[in-house]
């Protein structure tokens, strides 16, 4: 696939340099998007078990991961792991085609602005907010049917559209929206402004070395995405269990029996606010794969394509 695009888009390196010069728009806009979609596709299938008990852990009292681990295989065997993955490359391609593209025109949009043609932080996470909620907003329907058909009883793709709208109509699609806008603006922008922050103070170890090149991107994806993680999970749950909630029944959401009315109402907040925090080590673990190397084989297709990083 990488080869076929290259001689489509008649890639131009000099000294393995990236030349932009002479690109149109749609140039940057296709090359960007080509190599947001193609790793997310890859990260994705690697990190769906993680991804998949995460949101177990989420809205279930099971316990911990290792009990989310033998209930998922227990009730569902092996490909229970990886159940909704299709919906989630469907997602998260065109998701990360659309953020990586859009971060990437904000910020020369950004640049063109300055007199010095340079970005502050503030100017980064500005860009990676507005990526986030652009592709956010066009593919939320799709990560509430993929939520669903992984925690809810539910046959097929088909079975969660039809059920869904009869019992919530088309809003039912954008349950947690509002939330969601604001967990992703928060998230993509801290993460994106962290992300290249961390790259540009190590670059100077890399510049000649491909592999030490890979180690700082893998290291700066992985370090951007837990700080914005440990951020924003609590919405996150919330955002989980809105979608999962159908408005009929309550779903597999459960209320821990850990957090009783006979306590203090400062220790039933505490341990309230510890349960939006439920599965985070999933989440955390899950970054690996997941962030760290979609950024890498992000980079490496861009600079394939000819393209980089604004």
């Amino acid at each position: 696939m990488t080869n076929c695009y290259k001689h489509i888009t008649i890639m131009t390196l000099k000294n393995n340099t990236p030349v932009t010069d002479g690109m149109t728009e749609f140039d940057f806009w296709s090359r960007h998007c080509a190599a947001g979609g193609m790793s997310a596709a890859v990260s994705k299938t690697v990190s769906a078990p993680l991804d998949r008990i995460r949101m177990h852990m989420q809205i279930t009292d099971v316990g911990g991961f290792r009990a989310a681990v033998r209930h998922v295989y227990n009730k569902q065997g092996v490909r229970g792991f990886w159940r909704g993955n299709g919906l989630s490359m469907l997602k998260s391609s065109p998701e990360f085609a659309i953020k990586f593209s859009m971060y990437d025109f904000t910020k020369r949009q950004l640049k063109a602005s300055r007199n010095d043609g340079r970005l502050n932080a503030r100017d980064r996470f500005v860009a990676g907010a507005v990526a986030g909620v652009f592709s956010q907003t066009f593919l939320y329907p799709l990560d509430t049917v993929k939520t669903r058909l992984i925690v809810g009883k539910y046959t097929n793709f088909m079975d969660v559209v039809v059920k869904t709208y009869k019992n919530g109509g088309a809003w039912a699609f954008f349950k947690g929206f509002w939330p969601s806008t604001l967990s992703i603006f928060l998230f993509t922008g801290i993460e994106l402004m962290t992300y290249e922050h961390i790259k540009e103070n190590y670059s100077h170890y890399c510049e000649k070395d491909d592999y030490l090149r890979l180690i700082v991107n893998f290291y700066s994806a992985f370090i951007s995405s837990t700080v914005g993680v440990m951020i924003c999970y609590p919405i996150s749950t919330v955002i989980t269990r809105l979608q999962v909630n159908d408005g009929c029944s309550s779903g597999t959401m459960v209320v821990s029996e850990k957090c009783s009315r006979r306590r203090p109402l400062s220790a039933n907040v505490l341990c309230s606010g510890l349960q939006l925090y439920r599965g985070i080590s999933g989440s955390i673990v899950k970054i690996l794969p997941t962030t760290s190397i979609g950024y890498v084989i992000y980079e490496e297709l861009c600079k394939s394509f000819g393209v980089r990083m604004s």
